[in-house]
């Protein structure tokens, strides 16, 4: 699968700052994948004029790729304006095999499932508005919190073990997680901390195993 982003005036409650940020909130790879953009002017934009959107004709162009591309926008209601041309965009962008993920709706489209496309056509006019754009905000938001949490999580999980062991450097562990200092403090305690424990529990041990090994059952 190859990753394609599209971003356009099409609704007045998406300007291009606020689609950029959420994009690069849930997108890993952000900015470093192709961007495909439309910016019409007034004129144009009055019209409805979809002929005019080059940015999206090139995304939904058909090429000589076999893996299947993933179409990430901020919300549905920057890809048009009006119902009908939306469901005829996405039977083109079906022919790709493409995914369409809308991430403040925080939803993806598999538009080679039967019924992907339909239930995509149903949530675009409520995009279209802006209580569907601040409502998709706060869905996007919490799906984007989730994501970095599991990140957070797994960068921990990587770590903990070793955390406060000898031989290795705190420094070093925080480094390699991509986190900050306080964060992994925050979920592993400090580091003097996790050495005295570590120092605790190897002491308890070995005072478990002198006792083993003077108890006369255990000789015997």
């Amino acid at each position: 699968m190859h990753n394609k982003a599209y971003i356009s005036n099409l609704s007045p409650s998406w300007p291009e700052e606020r689609q950029q940020e959420v994009l690069a909130n849930g997108i890993p790879t952000w900015p470093v994948i192709p961007l495909y953009r439309d910016e019409l002017g007034p004129r144009a934009l009055r019209d409805r004029d979809t002929d005019r959107l080059a940015g999206r004709q090139a995304l939904a162009r058909v090429t000589s790729r076999r893996d299947r591309p993933v179409i990430h926008v901020a919300s549905l209601a920057v890809l048009d304006f009006r119902v009908a041309g939306f469901r005829d965009f996405l039977a083109i962008l079906a022919q790709q095999r493409a995914i369409l993920v809308a991430h403040a709706e925080g939803e993806s489209y598999d538009l080679t499932v039967a019924g992907e496309a339909g239930r995509a056509a149903q949530r675009f006019p409520i995009s279209r508005t802006r209580v569907g754009r601040d409502n998709g905000l706060a869905l996007g938001t919490a799906v984007s919190a989730a994501r970095r949490r599991a990140a957070t999580d797994e960068a921990i999980k990587a770590i903990e073990d070793r955390w406060g062991k000898k031989g290795q450097r705190q420094k070093a562990l925080v480094a390699e997680t991509g986190l900050s200092l306080n964060t992994v403090v925050d979920r592993l305690g400090l580091w003097r901390d996790a050495k005295e424990k570590i120092k605790r529990a190897a002491k308890r041990k070995a005072q478990r195993e002198k006792e083993k090994q003077n108890d006369p059952a255990h000789c015997g």
